[in-house]
């Protein structure tokens, strides 16, 4: 993935597209001196986190390290403002802290801001740029952070196990590893997806055109804890999980919308395909094209239960770039990468109320769509953040709003 994200920058400069913006709201006392000491450890830790972007000619793109991390974090200081006023200022910052692109041959790709708006209200904005991290990886950071600064708080030196991996040797060996039964996973991609390219293709308002510029939006809704309770609980009844029962109804609306009965979805997998890639801070996603034939199931139960098998089919043969995976779709015609896309992430800040903070998690757009459409589910504690981001050259609000 690392190398599409490149691709794709290169196309964008100056675009937020690629923006990882996360902004937490914390409540109650904090150190901030021992807030910036536990995120330089966290920094000096992990390698992905101090890599800069090179051009190399003929090969794309490499890594360089920086073996020493620079300043962390930024104190912005809006204690002398009114409540309101200095927590609208600040999320006005943020907002435009998460729209401003990274160069990646020249900039950290990363960036954190602590804004006080008093003594026990604090927002911590964090952003960084995807091609050195995932979902995944913004929960080790935080849940080590908060580990490193409990330390410090006590008076003690901060003692974590080392990282089993560097993420930049670690990406290396792993596209050595990814050779072994890439013939099985073609052959199997190859079956699943028995579709010609015409069978990614969405109807839209407008056509897209030939350059997108990726300029996005999105209307989101909030589904409370009961009613993600009961999505979960239809899963377990067909032995799955949340995410397949999301993925099934959101195929169900794709396929209703095309009017064909079948679509085909690009699933966000971890990439984390081993256990020593479970603590490692970088990025491993891959996108997974499934193919959903809704039209030959007889209800929603055996919906569910195609959706999950295709789901777990796919997640073991998902060791193979996307490109590899297109190329080997229609008869090894190759096919479109998929105009629909559906991530799932859940945030655990868990590990800074145990602090004796309340940690809640504030949302942040950067205006930009890489998808014509796609879903995003965020689990932010009880409570499913569902958002529809799309292109707004192929598609009106309204139209997104009537789905």
């Amino acid at each position: 993935m690392q190398e599409r994200i490149a691709v794709i920058e290169r196309l964008e400069r100056g675009s937020p597209l690629n923006n990882a913006p996360f902004l937490l709201c914390l409540t109650g006392p904090l150190d901030a001196s021992l807030l910036t000491a536990a995120l330089h450890h966290i920094v000096q830790r992990h390698d992905a986190l101090r890599l800069r972007i090179v051009d190399e000619p003929g090969r794309g793109f490499g890594m360089v390290l920086h073996t020493e991390a620079g300043p962390c974090l930024e104190h912005v200081d809006l204690s002398g403002l009114a409540m309101g006023d200095g927590e609208a200022h600040c999320r006005a910052a943020a907002e435009a802290e998460a729209k401003r692109p990274f160069d990646i041959e020249c900039d950290p790709l990363m960036r954190a801001v602590l804004y006080r708006l008093s003594g026990d209200r604090h927002f911590l904005f964090l952003n960084w740029h995807h091609i050195i991290i995932d979902g995944r990886s913004i929960n080790i950071i935080l849940r080590e952070m908060a580990q490193v600064y409990a330390a410090l708080r006590a008076g003690a030196e901060p003692v974590l196990p080392p990282p089993p991996h560097r993420f930049r040797e670690f990406s290396g060996r792993r596209c050595k590893r990814a050779d072994d039964g890439a013939d099985q996973r073609r052959a199997w991609w190859r079956q699943h997806l028995t579709v010609t390219p015409h069978s990614f293709d969405l109807p839209s308002d407008r056509p897209a055109a030939a350059a997108r510029s990726y300029r996005g939006a999105a209307v989101d809704l909030v589904l409370p804890g009961a009613l993600v309770d009961g999505l979960r609980r239809v899963g377990q009844r067909h032995g799955t999980s949340l995410f397949a029962v999301l993925l099934a109804g959101y195929a169900l609306v794709a396929a209703r919308w095309r009017g064909d009965g079948d679509a085909v979805i690009g699933v966000v997998a971890s990439g984390r395909t081993s256990d020593d890639m479970a603590d490692l801070v970088g990025v491993f996603l891959n996108l997974l094209p499934l193919r959903v034939d809704v039209a030959a199931q007889a209800s929603l139960g055996q919906l569910l239960d195609a959706v999950a098998e295709h789901l777990r089919a796919g997640v073991r043969h998902q060791d193979m770039p996307l490109e590899d995976i297109l190329g080997a779709a229609a008869g090894g015609r190759g096919a479109a990468v998929p105009q629909m896309a559906i991530n799932y992430r859940s945030y655990d800040i868990s590990a800074f109320t145990a602090l004796g903070l309340t940690a809640s998690i504030r949302r942040l757009q950067t205006d930009t769509a890489l998808f014509p459409l796609g879903l995003v589910a965020e689990k932010w504690g009880d409570e499913l953040h569902v958002y529809l981001e799309y292109s707004t050259e192929m598609f009106d609000a309204a139209t997104i709003e009537r789905l």
